[in-house]
Protein backbone atom coordinates (compact mmCIF):
# COMPACT_ATOMS: atom_id res chain seq x y z
CA UNK A 1 0.00 0.00 0.00
CA UNK A 2 0.86 3.57 -1.13
CA UNK A 3 0.02 6.27 1.05
CA UNK A 4 0.10 9.45 -1.13
CA UNK A 5 0.51 13.03 0.17
CA UNK A 6 -1.93 15.54 -1.48
CA UNK A 7 -0.29 19.12 -2.72
CA UNK A 8 -1.80 21.92 -3.87
CA UNK A 9 -1.56 24.46 -6.34
CA UNK A 10 -2.93 27.95 -7.09
CA UNK A 11 -4.90 29.07 -9.63
CA UNK A 12 -7.01 32.71 -10.41
CA UNK A 13 -10.59 30.95 -10.06
CA UNK A 14 -8.93 29.12 -6.74
CA UNK A 15 -10.89 28.87 -3.29
CA UNK A 16 -10.09 28.95 0.42
CA UNK A 17 -12.67 25.83 0.55
CA UNK A 18 -9.76 23.69 -0.35
CA UNK A 19 -8.12 24.20 2.56
CA UNK A 20 -10.06 21.06 4.49
CA UNK A 21 -8.40 19.32 2.13
CA UNK A 22 -4.90 20.35 3.61
CA UNK A 23 -4.37 23.11 0.87
CA UNK A 24 -2.48 26.14 2.52
CA UNK A 25 -3.59 28.77 0.55
CA UNK A 26 -6.97 30.56 0.33
CA UNK A 27 -6.41 31.00 -3.77
CA UNK A 28 -5.96 26.35 -4.07
CA UNK A 29 -7.76 25.24 -7.32
CA UNK A 30 -6.40 21.77 -7.05
CA UNK A 31 -5.34 19.85 -4.26
CA UNK A 32 -3.76 16.72 -5.87
CA UNK A 33 -4.29 13.48 -4.27
CA UNK A 34 -2.78 10.97 -6.90
CA UNK A 35 0.03 12.41 -9.28
CA UNK A 36 2.62 10.53 -10.33
CA UNK A 37 4.45 12.53 -13.40
CA UNK A 38 7.21 14.60 -13.64
CA UNK A 39 5.65 17.60 -13.22
CA UNK A 40 3.36 16.70 -10.71
CA UNK A 41 4.20 14.19 -8.25
CA UNK A 42 2.54 12.95 -4.66
CA UNK A 43 4.86 12.32 -2.19
CA UNK A 44 4.35 8.64 -0.96
CA UNK A 45 4.59 6.60 2.22
CA UNK A 46 5.44 3.02 1.30
CA UNK A 47 3.85 0.66 3.75
CA UNK A 48 5.50 -2.60 3.04
CA UNK A 49 9.09 -1.38 2.98
CA UNK A 50 8.46 2.12 5.62
CA UNK A 51 10.16 3.88 2.77
CA UNK A 52 9.03 8.35 2.31
CA UNK A 53 9.57 8.65 -1.89
CA UNK A 54 6.95 9.64 -4.63
CA UNK A 55 4.83 8.04 -6.86
CA UNK A 56 6.89 8.97 -9.96
CA UNK A 57 9.96 7.28 -8.24
CA UNK A 58 8.28 4.10 -7.56
CA UNK A 59 6.63 4.44 -10.89
CA UNK A 60 10.34 4.56 -12.51
CA UNK A 61 12.41 2.40 -9.93
CA UNK A 62 9.48 -0.26 -9.76
CA UNK A 63 6.79 -0.26 -12.21
CA UNK A 64 5.83 -4.31 -11.64
CA UNK A 65 4.67 -3.33 -8.24
CA UNK A 66 1.85 -0.98 -9.69
CA UNK A 67 0.99 -3.24 -12.78
CA UNK A 68 2.87 -1.11 -14.81
CA UNK A 69 5.29 -1.59 -17.64
CA UNK A 70 8.98 0.04 -17.47
CA UNK A 71 9.15 3.89 -17.59
CA UNK A 72 5.33 4.42 -17.45
CA UNK A 73 3.77 6.74 -15.29
CA UNK A 74 0.91 6.29 -13.08
CA UNK A 75 -1.86 6.82 -15.66
CA UNK A 76 -4.28 8.72 -13.58
CA UNK A 77 -4.25 12.11 -11.78
CA UNK A 78 -7.11 12.66 -9.64
CA UNK A 79 -7.32 16.33 -7.31
CA UNK A 80 -9.79 17.71 -5.40
CA UNK A 81 -11.22 21.20 -7.67
CA UNK A 82 -12.71 24.00 -5.95
CA UNK A 83 -13.43 27.12 -7.85
CA UNK A 84 -14.62 30.58 -7.13
CA UNK A 85 -14.62 31.79 -10.54
CA UNK A 86 -15.45 29.84 -14.31
CA UNK A 87 -12.43 28.03 -15.20
CA UNK A 88 -11.41 28.48 -18.94
CA UNK A 89 -13.58 27.30 -21.56
CA UNK A 90 -11.39 24.40 -23.04
CA UNK A 91 -10.45 21.50 -24.96
CA UNK A 92 -8.52 18.38 -24.31
CA UNK A 93 -6.71 16.69 -26.83
CA UNK A 94 -7.00 13.11 -28.69
CA UNK A 95 -5.31 10.03 -28.09
CA UNK A 96 -3.97 10.55 -32.29
CA UNK A 97 -2.98 14.16 -31.17
CA UNK A 98 -1.02 13.21 -28.12
CA UNK A 99 0.72 10.63 -29.66
CA UNK A 100 2.22 13.14 -32.47
CA UNK A 101 3.65 15.27 -29.47
CA UNK A 102 5.04 11.99 -27.88
CA UNK A 103 2.35 10.49 -25.29
CA UNK A 104 0.81 7.05 -25.02
CA UNK A 105 -2.84 9.07 -24.54
CA UNK A 106 -4.95 12.06 -25.09
CA UNK A 107 -7.05 13.45 -22.01
CA UNK A 108 -10.78 12.61 -20.50
CA UNK A 109 -12.02 13.33 -17.32
CA UNK A 110 -14.55 13.04 -15.28
CA UNK A 111 -15.84 15.50 -12.48
CA UNK A 112 -18.36 14.37 -9.78
CA UNK A 113 -20.04 17.20 -7.63
CA UNK A 114 -19.65 17.60 -4.08
CA UNK A 115 -20.34 21.12 -4.28
CA UNK A 116 -22.40 22.79 -7.39
CA UNK A 117 -21.84 26.19 -9.23
CA UNK A 118 -23.61 28.79 -8.34
CA UNK A 119 -25.42 28.82 -11.82
CA UNK A 120 -26.35 25.28 -11.03
CA UNK A 121 -24.77 24.11 -14.25
CA UNK A 122 -21.51 23.61 -16.24
CA UNK A 123 -20.29 24.22 -19.75
CA UNK A 124 -20.79 21.51 -22.43
CA UNK A 125 -20.08 21.17 -25.97
CA UNK A 126 -21.52 23.02 -28.83
CA UNK A 127 -24.82 24.46 -28.38
CA UNK A 128 -25.21 23.63 -31.86
CA UNK A 129 -22.64 21.15 -33.82
CA UNK A 130 -23.58 22.61 -36.96
CA UNK A 131 -22.86 26.09 -36.40
CA UNK A 132 -18.27 26.11 -35.81
CA UNK A 133 -17.37 29.21 -34.94
CA UNK A 134 -14.22 30.95 -36.25
CA UNK A 135 -12.04 31.50 -32.83
CA UNK A 136 -13.04 35.64 -33.75
CA UNK A 137 -17.01 34.91 -33.29
CA UNK A 138 -15.34 32.82 -30.30
CA UNK A 139 -13.99 35.73 -28.56
CA UNK A 140 -16.65 38.27 -29.31
CA UNK A 141 -19.20 36.14 -27.17
CA UNK A 142 -18.82 32.48 -26.13
CA UNK A 143 -21.78 31.88 -24.44
CA UNK A 144 -23.71 32.44 -27.96
CA UNK A 145 -22.18 29.18 -29.02
CA UNK A 146 -21.28 27.14 -26.19
CA UNK A 147 -24.17 24.64 -24.53
CA UNK A 148 -24.94 23.86 -20.58
CA UNK A 149 -25.56 21.01 -18.85
CA UNK A 150 -27.63 21.44 -15.46
CA UNK A 151 -25.72 19.82 -12.24
CA UNK A 152 -26.85 18.81 -8.71
CA UNK A 153 -24.82 17.48 -5.64
CA UNK A 154 -23.43 13.90 -6.13
CA UNK A 155 -23.67 14.02 -9.93
CA UNK A 156 -21.25 12.11 -11.90
CA UNK A 157 -19.68 14.05 -15.76
CA UNK A 158 -17.36 12.43 -18.13
CA UNK A 159 -15.79 14.50 -20.69
CA UNK A 160 -14.48 12.88 -23.73
CA UNK A 161 -11.79 14.15 -25.40
CA UNK A 162 -12.38 16.86 -27.69
CA UNK A 163 -15.60 18.38 -25.29
CA UNK A 164 -15.76 21.90 -25.36
CA UNK A 165 -16.68 22.51 -21.49
CA UNK A 166 -15.49 24.46 -18.58
CA UNK A 167 -16.28 23.70 -14.66
CA UNK A 168 -18.19 26.95 -13.70
CA UNK A 169 -18.18 29.36 -10.36
CA UNK A 170 -19.03 27.56 -6.83
CA UNK A 171 -17.85 24.20 -7.95
CA UNK A 172 -16.39 21.71 -5.53
CA UNK A 173 -16.00 18.57 -7.03
CA UNK A 174 -13.62 15.21 -7.31
CA UNK A 175 -11.95 15.23 -10.62
CA UNK A 176 -10.24 12.36 -12.47
CA UNK A 177 -8.19 12.53 -15.51
CA UNK A 178 -5.80 10.79 -17.47
CA UNK A 179 -2.05 11.66 -16.47
CA UNK A 180 -1.28 13.54 -19.84
CA UNK A 181 -2.17 16.75 -18.38
CA UNK A 182 -2.20 18.94 -21.62
CA UNK A 183 -5.16 21.80 -21.41
CA UNK A 184 -6.42 24.04 -24.76
CA UNK A 185 -7.69 27.11 -23.86
CA UNK A 186 -10.03 28.29 -26.07
CA UNK A 187 -11.35 31.31 -24.35
CA UNK A 188 -10.21 32.71 -20.69
CA UNK A 189 -12.23 35.85 -20.17
CA UNK A 190 -8.99 38.09 -20.51
CA UNK A 191 -8.21 37.06 -17.14
CA UNK A 192 -4.94 37.29 -16.29
CA UNK A 193 -2.81 34.99 -14.56
CA UNK A 194 -1.01 34.70 -10.90
CA UNK A 195 1.96 36.49 -12.26
CA UNK A 196 0.37 39.23 -13.59
CA UNK A 197 0.38 38.67 -17.37
CA UNK A 198 -2.25 38.00 -19.55
CA UNK A 199 -2.88 34.03 -19.65
CA UNK A 200 -1.86 31.64 -23.12
CA UNK A 201 -4.79 31.09 -24.83
CA UNK A 202 -4.18 27.98 -27.44
CA UNK A 203 -7.01 28.21 -29.85
CA UNK A 204 -4.96 26.83 -32.78
CA UNK A 205 -5.02 23.70 -30.89
CA UNK A 206 -8.36 23.82 -29.19
CA UNK A 207 -9.80 24.05 -32.55
CA UNK A 208 -7.77 21.24 -33.91
CA UNK A 209 -9.18 19.09 -31.44
CA UNK A 210 -12.45 19.85 -30.54
CA UNK A 211 -14.59 17.50 -32.00
CA UNK A 212 -18.02 19.55 -32.58
CA UNK A 213 -20.48 16.26 -31.86
CA UNK A 214 -18.98 15.53 -28.27
CA UNK A 215 -20.79 16.99 -25.25
CA UNK A 216 -20.39 16.14 -21.42
CA UNK A 217 -21.67 13.29 -20.51
CA UNK A 218 -24.08 12.61 -17.71
CA UNK A 219 -24.38 8.78 -16.14
CA UNK A 220 -25.47 7.31 -13.33
CA UNK A 221 -23.17 6.82 -10.15
CA UNK A 222 -24.28 5.58 -6.97
CA UNK A 223 -22.71 2.55 -4.36
CA UNK A 224 -24.99 0.17 -6.36
CA UNK A 225 -23.72 1.64 -9.99
CA UNK A 226 -20.29 1.55 -10.99
CA UNK A 227 -19.31 3.35 -14.07
CA UNK A 228 -16.81 2.40 -16.85
CA UNK A 229 -14.92 4.61 -18.95
CA UNK A 230 -12.30 4.26 -21.69
CA UNK A 231 -9.49 4.75 -19.20
CA UNK A 232 -10.67 4.01 -16.07
CA UNK A 233 -13.43 2.44 -14.03
CA UNK A 234 -14.82 4.35 -10.75
CA UNK A 235 -16.88 2.85 -8.01
CA UNK A 236 -18.42 4.48 -4.44
CA UNK A 237 -18.32 2.56 -2.02
CA UNK A 238 -18.87 3.49 1.94
CA UNK A 239 -15.78 2.44 4.41
CA UNK A 240 -16.34 -0.11 7.41
CA UNK A 241 -14.85 -3.22 5.17
CA UNK A 242 -12.17 -5.49 3.94
CA UNK A 243 -11.28 -4.53 0.36
CA UNK A 244 -8.97 -6.77 -1.86
CA UNK A 245 -7.24 -5.56 -5.26
CA UNK A 246 -8.28 -8.16 -7.72
CA UNK A 247 -7.01 -6.08 -10.59
CA UNK A 248 -3.31 -6.75 -12.22
CA UNK A 249 -2.96 -3.05 -11.78
CA UNK A 250 -2.23 -0.66 -8.43
CA UNK A 251 -6.02 1.16 -7.58
CA UNK A 252 -6.63 4.80 -6.21
CA UNK A 253 -8.71 4.93 -3.10
CA UNK A 254 -9.74 8.59 -2.33
CA UNK A 255 -11.65 9.40 0.94
CA UNK A 256 -14.40 12.16 -0.21
CA UNK A 257 -16.21 12.33 3.02
CA UNK A 258 -15.64 15.00 5.56
CA UNK A 259 -13.61 12.74 8.09
CA UNK A 260 -10.99 10.37 8.87
CA UNK A 261 -10.92 6.75 7.50
CA UNK A 262 -8.57 4.27 9.10
CA UNK A 263 -6.73 1.69 7.09
CA UNK A 264 -5.17 -0.80 8.96
CA UNK A 265 -2.71 1.10 11.38
CA UNK A 266 -2.74 4.22 9.42
CA UNK A 267 -5.13 7.18 8.75
CA UNK A 268 -6.85 8.87 6.00
CA UNK A 269 -7.82 12.56 5.47
CA UNK A 270 -10.45 13.96 3.87
CA UNK A 271 -9.42 14.64 -0.05
CA UNK A 272 -6.52 11.93 0.37
CA UNK A 273 -5.74 8.32 -1.48
CA UNK A 274 -3.93 5.46 -1.01
CA UNK A 275 -2.94 2.95 -3.81
CA UNK A 276 -3.78 0.10 -3.06
CA UNK A 277 -1.31 -2.55 -5.01
CA UNK A 278 -2.22 -5.69 -7.02
CA UNK A 279 -3.11 -8.84 -4.83
CA UNK A 280 -3.21 -6.41 -1.42
CA UNK A 281 -5.97 -6.64 1.18
CA UNK A 282 -6.94 -3.68 3.22
CA UNK A 283 -9.23 -3.02 6.31
CA UNK A 284 -11.41 0.14 6.03
CA UNK A 285 -13.37 1.77 9.27
CA UNK A 286 -14.80 5.46 10.23
CA UNK A 287 -15.37 7.89 7.94
CA UNK A 288 -18.09 8.15 4.95
CA UNK A 289 -17.54 7.74 1.75
CA UNK A 290 -14.36 6.82 -1.02
CA UNK A 291 -13.93 6.24 -4.35
CA UNK A 292 -11.79 3.49 -6.09
CA UNK A 293 -10.50 4.16 -9.10
CA UNK A 294 -9.25 1.69 -11.75
CA UNK A 295 -6.82 2.54 -14.26
CA UNK A 296 -7.42 0.94 -18.08
CA UNK A 297 -4.28 0.61 -19.88
CA UNK A 298 -6.13 0.35 -22.86
CA UNK A 299 -3.07 1.83 -25.19
CA UNK A 300 -1.47 -1.57 -24.52
CA UNK A 301 -3.51 -2.99 -27.13
CA UNK A 302 -2.74 -0.38 -30.05
CA UNK A 303 0.77 -0.78 -29.68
Amino acid sequence: MLILKPFSQDRIWGTPRLKKYGANSKHAGSVYTVAGTEKLDCAVYDSQTGENTTLHQVTQQKPERLGLRNYEDYPLIIDMLGADQDLSIQVHPNDSFARHLGLPYGKRESWYFLEIPKSGSIYSGLRDPQQFPTSDEFKADPTRFIGTEPVAKGDYLYVPDGTLHAVRAGALVYEIQQSTDITFRLYDYERKGLDGKPRQLDVKDALANLDPTHHVEKRLFTDKIAVDEQPYRLKLIHSDQIVTNREEIAVAITNIGDSLIQINDHSLISGQSFLLLPDETVQLSGGDRLIIATPKTYWHKSK
